[in-house]
């Protein structure tokens, strides 16, 4: 955990020294946009049987599918050649696993004429329909390569919010037959997928290029490896994933602060009075007020203006007259 809190430290630190530095290039400090990949997972299992649901089946169990994964990514560049990304959205890793089997002497119907009931060698087929939703978090670091584009390591999070199954036992052969029950297949149920881990974790490798759209935007396709670092339920149950993605990035530019350049311009006005008797100090201040005028930027100069105005009173000896 300290490590974590060092590493995470350590971020934020470069994160702010790069807007700072963004700010004054006037380059993106960081980027936000929509994702979306083409996902196909890959399934494979050691168990025969789902707890609590029993078949047939005497082998392990094994299949692919295909998905999605969508969200929204966030980019702080941290130097030339380090950057964060959080990818936060949801995926489907679902898929169909199965394995042919073959079963001796088994009673089977025979759909067309006569129609009669016979013991013969059969190949079923065993499948599980595993229909899984995440809700997932996704921190990587990347690092910019010599020959173009950008290699990235992560930790993927997924919160599974959806888990369940179909599974049924299929007659492939021989043909025109069917099981004991009139159809051709048997053991069908549904249900959760029981025993299972909610958060499940993989580390990630992926390779990304950026492609300029505009001074600050980007489009950068990429594909991704997800390697699973635990089982997705108690018995062995593994989920590998290879996606194919794009994403659209919005580079934020911070606002540079203007350059502040402040003029003073006094107002003076004196007013005269008369007195008979001689004064040491002639001329003083009376009132005194300023006020503050903000001007507008214009290449990044923004120049103000401090207003002040005084009155003095400047008193003069005029002796009096006598008649």
């Amino acid at each position: 955990m300290k490590l974590i809190g060092l590493f995470t430290v350590s971020i934020l630190q470069a994160m702010i020294g790069m807007t700072i530095v963004h700010a004054q290039d006037e380059q993106p400090s960081w980027y936000i946009g929509p994702y979306g990949a083409i996902m196909q997972s890959i399934h494979t299992t050691g168990f025969k049987d789902i707890p609590g649901y029993p078949t047939c089946c005497f082998s392990e169990r094994s299949g692919t599918g295909i998905g999605y994964d969508i969200g929204m990514l966030l980019r702080f560049p941290l130097n030339e050649q380090f950057s964060f990304r959080i990818f936060g959205g949801v995926n489907n890793p679902g898929a169909t696993i199965s394995s042919d089997e073959k079963i001796g002497n088994q009673f089977i119907r025979n759909t067309q004429f006569p129609f009669d009931t016979i013991a013969r060698d059969i190949i079923v087929r065993h499948s599980i329909e595993a229909m899984l939703m995440h809700i997932a978090i996704r921190p990587t670091l990347s690092y910019a390569l010599s020959i173009g584009g950008d290699l990235s390591l992560g930790l993927g999070m997924n919160y599974v919010m959806s888990q369940s199954f179909s599974q049924q036992e299929a007659l492939i052969s021989p043909d025109n037959v069917a099981f004991i029950n009139g159809r051709g297949i048997r053991n069908d149920t549904t249900g959760s997928i029981p025993d299972l881990s909610t958060l499940q974790t993989t580390l990630t490798l992926a390779y990304s290029y950026d492609l300029p759209i505009s001074q600050t935007s980007l489009l950068v396709p990429y594909i991704e490896y997800h390697h699973p670092l635990q089982s997705l339920t108690s018995y062995d149950w593994n989920i590998e994933r290879i996606q194919l993605g794009l994403a659209l990035q919005f580079g934020i530019v911070p606002k540079k602060d203007p350059i502040i350049i402040i003029d003073t311009v006094y107002r003076r006005d004196t007013i005269i009075s008369h007195s008979p008797i001689a004064v040491t100090n002639p001329t003083v201040l009376n009132e005194r007020q300023q006020g503050y005028i903000r001007g507008q930027i214009n290449n990044d100069i923004r120049r103000d203006t401090i207003m002040i105005s005084e009155t003095y009173i400047t008193t003069t000896f005029t002796p009096p007259r006598y008649k």
